[in-house]
């Protein structure tokens, strides 16, 4: 009975509600600053579109830094838990898409295909819905190249936070805590690319987003989330 009533779609609503209200004031209550230098550069304020892609564990602060910046088409799982997640984004500006590779990734993949035509933004986490963390399947590359629009990482960092007994590892900011936020270089794919090449700019995207995580992360004296050695060059 009480599982029923918690799958139910008026308490996912409710406990959306409650949960997107709750992260909102507490990113709103944090210190942000935007990181330059070193490669990274405001994309976002130069680019007419593209993919922007963000590791799982860094959900919580996407939708303050880029929300009602970009007004991005965020692709999100129709699980339980997407559907609470949902919700917080678009009190911060996302516009929501459902699906994800477990269901509904067809059509989403044609939604996100369609949007990009039109310049607008799509973002997506490359290692969601369930992993494995932080390595990059393929579906940006697939978007970039028959979209010909770059893709944007980013990343965020805070301190002081906490992370989650997930398998992401989710970072979870405290309460006022100081945030920073940086974005990548943009990664262009050619059209039509190999099976090698979509491999190759696959590797490339990890490390570019494992790169502006771990520069991030530097801020606060962390130790990088990534793996080096599985991630081509990065060292």
């Amino acid at each position: 009975m009480i599982k029923s009533v918690l799958k139910s779609y008026a308490m996912l609503t409710i406990l959306g509600l409650i949960s997107g209200v709750y992260f909102t004031l507490l990113t709103k209550s944090m210190r942000w600053q935007k990181l330059d230098g070193e490669g990274l550069t405001g994309t976002l304020d130069k680019s007419r579109g593209g993919i922007i892609t963000f590791w799982h564990c860094r959900l919580i602060g996407f939708p303050h830094f880029t929300g009602w910046r970009s007004r991005p088409h965020t692709l999100i799982s129709q699980s339980r838990d997407g559907r609470m997640i949902a919700l917080y984004g678009q009190i911060n500006g996302l516009k929501i898409i459902q699906g994800s590779t477990n269901k509904g990734g067809v059509s989403a993949y044609k939604t996100m295909r369609r949007l990009l035509q039109t310049e607008a933004y799509v973002a997506i986490t490359p290692d969601g819905p369930r992993g494995p963390a932080r390595q990059a399947s393929a579906s940006a590359i697939h978007l970039a190249a028959q979209s010909g629009l770059p893709i944007i990482p980013v990343s965020y960092s805070a301190s002081p936070a906490k992370r989650a007994h997930s398998w992401d590892k989710l970072m979870i900011p405290k309460w006022f805590s100081r945030g920073v936020y940086a974005l990548g270089d943009p990664i262009y794919v050619k059209p039509k690319p190999s099976e090698a090449e979509v491999e190759a700019a696959r590797l490339a995207l990890e490390n570019a987003m494992n790169s502006v995580t771990a520069r991030v992360d530097a801020e606060f004296d962390y130790a990088p989330d990534h793996i080096p050695d599985r991630y081509g060059n990065l060292k």
